[in-house]
Protein backbone atom coordinates (compact mmCIF):
# COMPACT_ATOMS: atom_id res chain seq x y z
CA UNK A 1 0.00 0.00 0.00
CA UNK A 2 1.28 3.52 -0.85
CA UNK A 3 1.55 6.47 1.49
CA UNK A 4 0.54 9.76 0.82
CA UNK A 5 4.10 11.22 1.11
CA UNK A 6 4.56 7.93 -1.86
CA UNK A 7 1.68 9.66 -3.75
CA UNK A 8 3.21 13.19 -3.04
CA UNK A 9 6.63 12.66 -4.30
CA UNK A 10 5.25 10.43 -7.46
CA UNK A 11 3.25 13.33 -8.34
CA UNK A 12 5.71 15.41 -8.12
CA UNK A 13 8.28 13.86 -10.27
CA UNK A 14 5.10 13.35 -12.55
CA UNK A 15 4.63 17.16 -12.88
CA UNK A 16 9.00 17.36 -13.29
CA UNK A 17 8.19 15.41 -16.16
CA UNK A 18 5.62 16.97 -17.72
CA UNK A 19 7.73 20.07 -17.96
CA UNK A 20 10.33 18.64 -19.56
CA UNK A 21 13.17 18.28 -16.42
CA UNK A 22 15.59 15.73 -16.42
CA UNK A 23 15.37 13.52 -13.11
CA UNK A 24 18.90 13.42 -13.38
CA UNK A 25 18.92 17.02 -11.92
CA UNK A 26 16.72 16.22 -9.35
CA UNK A 27 18.72 15.87 -5.99
CA UNK A 28 16.32 16.09 -3.52
CA UNK A 29 12.35 16.22 -3.10
CA UNK A 30 11.03 18.39 -0.17
CA UNK A 31 7.46 17.48 0.59
CA UNK A 32 5.48 20.51 3.06
CA UNK A 33 2.56 20.33 3.59
CA UNK A 34 2.12 23.85 5.79
CA UNK A 35 3.09 27.26 4.60
CA UNK A 36 5.77 27.78 7.91
CA UNK A 37 7.48 24.82 6.33
CA UNK A 38 8.12 25.70 3.06
CA UNK A 39 9.21 29.19 4.48
CA UNK A 40 11.56 27.31 6.38
CA UNK A 41 13.39 25.30 3.26
CA UNK A 42 13.39 28.46 1.01
CA UNK A 43 14.55 30.71 4.17
CA UNK A 44 17.43 27.88 4.73
CA UNK A 45 18.56 26.70 1.48
CA UNK A 46 21.59 28.02 -0.13
CA UNK A 47 21.14 26.83 -3.57
CA UNK A 48 18.36 27.56 -6.13
CA UNK A 49 14.83 25.66 -5.73
CA UNK A 50 12.30 24.75 -7.99
CA UNK A 51 8.44 24.78 -6.52
CA UNK A 52 5.57 23.91 -7.34
CA UNK A 53 2.10 23.19 -6.10
CA UNK A 54 0.57 19.89 -6.39
CA UNK A 55 -3.14 20.67 -5.18
CA UNK A 56 -4.34 20.37 -8.95
CA UNK A 57 -2.25 17.23 -8.64
CA UNK A 58 -3.60 16.00 -5.61
CA UNK A 59 -6.98 16.33 -7.07
CA UNK A 60 -6.63 14.40 -10.23
CA UNK A 61 -5.22 11.61 -7.91
CA UNK A 62 -8.26 11.70 -5.64
CA UNK A 63 -11.10 11.62 -8.18
CA UNK A 64 -8.96 9.05 -10.18
CA UNK A 65 -9.12 6.68 -6.67
CA UNK A 66 -12.89 7.49 -6.17
CA UNK A 67 -13.73 6.70 -9.46
CA UNK A 68 -11.56 3.40 -9.40
CA UNK A 69 -13.73 2.90 -5.81
CA UNK A 70 -16.45 3.03 -7.90
CA UNK A 71 -16.16 1.12 -10.85
CA UNK A 72 -14.86 -1.48 -8.96
CA UNK A 73 -17.88 -1.38 -6.15
CA UNK A 74 -19.98 -1.55 -9.38
CA UNK A 75 -18.08 -4.31 -11.07
CA UNK A 76 -18.67 -6.70 -7.46
CA UNK A 77 -22.48 -6.03 -7.76
CA UNK A 78 -22.55 -6.93 -11.29
CA UNK A 79 -20.62 -10.39 -10.41
CA UNK A 80 -22.87 -11.03 -7.09
CA UNK A 81 -26.21 -10.38 -9.32
CA UNK A 82 -24.82 -12.72 -11.69
CA UNK A 83 -24.29 -15.70 -9.07
CA UNK A 84 -27.71 -15.27 -7.71
CA UNK A 85 -29.09 -15.69 -11.17
CA UNK A 86 -27.01 -18.89 -12.16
Amino acid sequence: MYSIDDFGNIAMISELRERSFSLQYVWGIFLQDSARDVADVLKNSRQPLLTLCLTDTVRRIAAGIKVAKKQVASERYLYAQRRKAS
